[in-house]
């Protein structure tokens, strides 16, 4: 099957629509047509304008809290994450011809070309992770014709955000010195300094620098180089330190460091950097390939594809396109000190969509799904790191919750496990003391993310050292706050993520949400423990207590159950919520499977009721659970659903507004729907509808750290390779045509004890 380009492309620069906007709208034309680039340090936002090219540039830790006062009585700075700068170029085209611009997913470059006046004008854009920069180079392919001037802004200032004296303050100032523009400032209330260089080189032609621009006359070509940071430091202190002020007390923004990276990138050659860039950036992208047979769409513009699957002509080549789009942003986003937030790396607002936090009911967990299975689990450690750092300031919030409810199984300072609320930022994270809309099991929905992540990289060592001290300390958080009743051991203060009865949040004991993750979590915590060969009377309460969770109930209909207390489907709280938690059983846990068939069915029938069409990251978690159903026409009900409900036109998932979690939980669906190995053995193509019949993946990772390549024609498989990263024994179902010779495969389970590096191909 002949390799085909992951690109996305359109025939017209971004619109111009509500280019200052302090605030998400749904109609701007930053979060809908910009395309975006990142290193993991910053991100980029690209325009493709050819009269006045616009470039918007995000920094994750530039925060201020996210304080929720109604819209159209803040001042300037806003709230939670902010935008850095703003880039105008001037170049004066305005009737190009032969106009496309794109964002290559191969390469993570954007470009953009167009005639004028008779000359073809060439723009390349990227940012790169080992240079720490982006680049922008303007070229055309007659000499001395780029002529532009180049102006840059430090948006949202303000002395104050409510009122007068309230310490959000946002200050800063832009320089010209020489060729460069200097961007230097503080956002007050965490104390945050932040710096940046924007440098213009230009080869041959004529540089004038003023007060307030740089233009270049007659230039060959152009190129920007900008790098930035901040005096954020990922470490205790920030989430530890109840004063503000405190948290960056003692660091500074590194200036000299920022003028290095430059200095050092304007020393090499344009094509030095991106070879560099491409280097870096394809060791990682190109783990993983996904194609359906072609059906010739790569040739059209994205915009119309989007318009022909509203028409119901859908395309198998957008939705492979978007599989590997998730895994390029994640790439973007999650490479530096901080993991994705909300947006990614992306905000080009004061006021941020909920601040670009990082929330903890499902939607950071969404942004790490697809990492272990799509073959980037690098990605991860970000998260790992930002845990690191928080997880003192989360062994306090346990101290709290018990000594508020439970204080006689208060174990002293730090000793009672660690748990984490829903909203949390680059500086803070939530505890649970109160459950409000969210229970207990959030923090579950948390550390099954550090199993997930040994699961598919079996490395001992990062289970030794953390994984299984996170898990370990969740459970024994949760082991103080489970109440025998009946029997069962119930979460009392438990609420089903968001989820309301008669206009109010709805508490109860022993949700299913709640019970199906400690379940989880327990599980995990002995198998963590028995893999590192430790027992002790702890694991042996663990084990006791496992059985006597009872986290799965079906109700009167034959649905899982939300709520102990529920008869019929939702006879508590909303029939059609965006949030399914009680099937968190299903997925990201395994609980609910092939081995517990009325659990399954009761699943099928809360999804039905449920319905396919939700938010943009509600449809992605109905999309998961269908394909752990392994029902493929619901599979594919619920990508049309969410290409023709939850993407803009730039294909970030729209919540409204954009929301990223939405893009990273469809790279995870894809890749649920053509591997999965949560059961009893690996099963390739469990849900793949039927316009998937002819196509090839190579290196998804199964549990076990094993990279799958699998082709197939006409719905059957052709070929399939396994190789081996760690080591251990292989158990995949096969068709028969594919079981070596003289080998066993019961019930179509081929097993083969693998070597580290082995690697084995059984074809037809």
């Amino acid at each position: 099957m002949k390799q085909q380009r992951m690109t996305l492309r359109y025939n017209a620069p971004a619109p111009e629509r509500n280019e200052d906007a302090r605030y998400a709208t749904g109609e701007d034309a930053w979060q809908n047509d910009s395309l975006p680039l990142g290193n993991g340090y910053f991100g980029a936002n690209i325009f493709g304008r050819t009269e006045v090219e616009r470039i918007q540039i995000s920094e994750p830790s530039l925060v201020n809290p996210w304080l929720k006062i109604p819209k159209g009585i803040r001042g300037c700075p806003a709230a939670g994450v902010n935008s850095f700068a703003e880039l105008r170029i001037t170049l004066g085209h305005t009737d190009p011809t032969q106009y496309e611009r794109s964002l290559s997913l191969d390469d993570a470059c954007a470009y953009v070309s167009y005639k004028h006046g008779g000359v073809t004008y060439q723009r390349t854009a990227f940012t790169s992770y080992p240079d720490k920069i982006l680049a922008v180079r303007f070229g055309a392919d007659t000499p001395a014709s780029v002529t532009l001037s180049v102006a840059a802004t430090i948006p949202f200032l303000g002395e104050y955000t409510v009122q007068e004296g309230d310490g959000l303050s946002k200050t800063g100032t832009v320089a010209i010195e020489k060729d460069a523009f200097i961007f230097d400032g503080t956002m007050d209330y965490f104390g945050v300094e932040y710096y940046g260089i924007l440098k213009v080189l230009h080869h041959s032609g004529k540089l004038i620098a003023s007060e307030s621009q740089i233009r270049v006359e007659n230039a060959d070509d152009v190129v920007l180089l900008f790098s930035c940071d901040t005096n954020y430091r990922l470490c205790d202190q920030v989430f530890s330190e109840s004063d503000p002020k405190g948290k960056l007390a003692g660091f500074a923004v590194d200036k000299d460091g920022v003028q290095t990276v430059i200095e050092r990138a304007a020393a090499r050659s344009f094509e030095d950097l991106l070879a560099r860039h491409l280097n870096d950036y394809k060791a990682l992208y190109t783990r993983t390939s996904f194609q359906i047979s072609n059906n010739g769409d790569e040739n059209l513009y994205t915009n119309q594809l989007l318009e022909l699957y509203r028409e119901g002509k859908h395309s198998t080549y957008l939705e492979a396109l978007l599989f590997q789009y998730g895994r390029y942003l994640l790439i973007a986003s999650s490479r530096s000190r901080l993991p994705a937030h909300l947006q990614g790396i992306w905000n080009a607002y004061c006021d941020s969509p909920w601040s670009c936090g990082y929330w903890h009911n499902i939607n950071i967990q969404m942004n790490y799904w697809p990492s272990g299975p799509a073959n980037l689990s690098e990605l991860f450690v970000p998260y790992i790191n930002y845990a690191k750092a928080y997880m003192s300031a989360a062994r306090r919030h346990a101290d709290d919750a018990i000594r508020a409810n439970y204080p006689e199984k208060d174990a002293g300072d730090e000793q009672n496990g660690w748990t984490i609320g829903t909203g949390c930022s680059a500086y803070y994270i939530k505890g649970s003391k109160k459950v409000r809309h969210s229970g207990p099991g959030t923090g579950a929905f948390t550390s099954l993310l550090f199993w997930d992540h040994f699961d598919y990289t079996r490395d001992l060592d990062f289970l030794r050292d953390f994984g299984y001290p996170a898990l370990r300390g969740m459970s024994l958080f949760f082991s103080k706050i489970l109440v025998k009743t009946n029997g069962k051991y119930l979460i009392q203060n438990s609420a089903s993520p968001e989820n309301v009865h008669e206009g109010a949040y709805y508490h109860t004991v022993g949700c299913g949400f709640d019970q199906q993750m400690v379940y989880e979590n327990f599980k995990r915590t002995i198998e963590a423990a028995e893999l590192l060969g430790i027992t002790d009377d702890f694991i042996e309460d663990l084990k006791e207590k496992l059985p006597h969770l009872d986290p799965v109930l079906i109700g009167d209909d034959g649905q899982i159950k939300e709520y102990r207390e529920e008869t019929t489907y939702s006879s508590i709280g909303d029939p059609k919520h965006r949030h399914i938690s009680h099937l968190v059983g299903l997925y990201p846990a395994t609980i609910i499977n092939d081995n517990t068939p009325e659990w399954l069915e009761g699943a099928k029938i809360t999804l039905t009721n449920r319905g396919d069409v939700s938010t943009g990251w509600a449809a992605i978690h109905r999309l998961l659970l269908w394909a752990r159903t392994k029902t493929a026409h619901k599979c594919r009900d619920l990508l049309n659903s969410f290409i023709l409900h939850n993407l803009n036109n730039n294909l970030w998932c729209s919540h409204p507004p954009f929301q990223i979690d939405g893009n990273f939980g469809y790279t995870a669906a894809v890749s649920e729907m053509l591997l999965q190995s949560h059961s009893d053995a690996i099963t390739l193509l469990p849900a793949i509808p039927a316009e998937w019949q002819t196509g090839a993946f190579t290196g998804l990772v199964a549990r076990g750290n094993f990279v799958i390549d699998c082709t197939w024609e006409a719905g059957c498989i052709r070929s399939v390779r396994v190789s081996a990263r760690s080591g251990g024994v292989l158990k995949i179902k096969l068709p028969k045509a594919l079981i070596p010779d003289g080998e066993a495969a019961e019930s179509g389970v081929y097993q083969k004890d693998m070597t580290t590096g082995e690697s084995i191909l059984l074809h037809i």
